[in-house]
């Protein structure tokens, strides 16, 4: 996703928002039950949290530019 960058500026209210969201798709998902921790669902699925992933994809992509030859 090209987009996923941008998210690492994002306020941490919007990144909770979002991992609430996502909590809520999981619990769904898995037909999990309103007492299952988060963590439970993420371990299960083998999904990260949403912060650790657009951290990530933000270094992924800090990495690539700096490895690039041709200037911008």
């Amino acid at each position: 996703m090209l987009a996923c960058p941008v998210w690492a500026a994002a306020s941490r209210t919007k990144i909770k928002k979002l991992q609430t969201l996502q909590n809520k798709f999981l619990r769904i998902a898995l037909k999990g039950l309103w007492f299952m921790r988060n963590k439970q669902l993420h371990n299960d699925t083998g999904l990260p949290y949403l912060s650790t992933w657009i951290t990530q994809q933000f270094k992924n992509v800090q990495e690539k530019l700096h490895k690039a030859d041709g200037a911008l």
